[in-house]
């Protein structure tokens, strides 16, 4: 963060990192600094891009810092001009750069693979339907950010009631030891029917997957019950 400009950018060439944020770490490899470069993205807290054939760096959610107007660091059209949005925190209206918003402008980061040859988790523009951000930090502190208007309470109200995107769902669904299909499931169901359940709005989506596990309404736990008992189909979770 200290080393980057008024824009959130910095070069993204390792051994710049490097010599920048660890100057009397002679023995610090490059490819150390791209593992951590790595965490950072696949964390949502940085995007890399590139531009003119040059690695660069942006912070995810730079705020205003200064009155710059240009940077010294080119976006990906080779632009250096910054420009401002504002958005509603719970802080209340804050400035950010433009480009380090990653709904605004979806980047592709950059990054080589893992050992094991899956790549590694790439940031996503947000959805308009998202309420909430969540970063989470490596220290273990979690910040929230409202993305939608309206008052607190209605924030929370939304960020309860329909989920930001599939990975959040297959997140949760993982935490609570239902696999990514059940995940797919919900995501498609409640995307098509107008995240309703018979006909009533889901007022919290975690507590309707919690409810459905403890009843047996997953359709992996179906698949089970089915195949021990030879009955086929979903019943109805109606009551949730």
């Amino acid at each position: 963060m200290l080393i980057c400009d008024d824009a959130g950018r910095y070069d993204g060439r390792p051994q710049m990192v490097a010599s920048r944020s660890y100057p009397l770490r002679d023995n610090l490899r490059a490819k150390d600094v791209v593992a951590t470069l790595d965490k950072l993205v696949e964390a949502g807290l940085i995007m890399r891009y590139e531009a003119n054939g040059k690695p660069y760096i942006q912070l995810v959610k730079w705020q205003k810092c200064g009155k710059a107007k240009t940077s010294k660091f080119p976006w990906i059209d080779g632009s250096f001009s910054i420009e401002y949005e504002e958005r509603e925190t719970r802080d209340g209206v804050k400035e950010f750069i433009k480009t380090s918003l990653p709904h605004t402008h979806p980047v592709e980061t950059l990054y080589p693979p893992r050992s094991d040859g899956v790549p590694l988790k790439k940031v996503e523009s947000h959805t308009e339907t998202e309420t909430e951000t969540e970063t989470v930090f490596g220290d273990g502190i979690r910040v929230r950010e409202s993305r939608m208007g309206g008052t607190p309470s209605t924030q929370k109200n939304q960020s309860k009631a329909k989920a930001g995107s599939l990975d959040e769902i297959v997140e949760f669904c993982l935490s609570l030891d239902l696999p990514k299909n059940d995940a797919e499931f919900l995501w498609h169901k409640w995307e098509g029917c107008g995240w309703r359940n018979d006909g009533k709005a889901i007022k919290d989506w975690r507590a309707t997957v919690r409810s459905w596990k403890a009843a047996g309404y997953m359709p992996s736990q179906k698949s089970k019950n089915d195949h021990n008992s030879g009955f086929k189909g979903y019943g109805s979770a109606s009551e949730f």
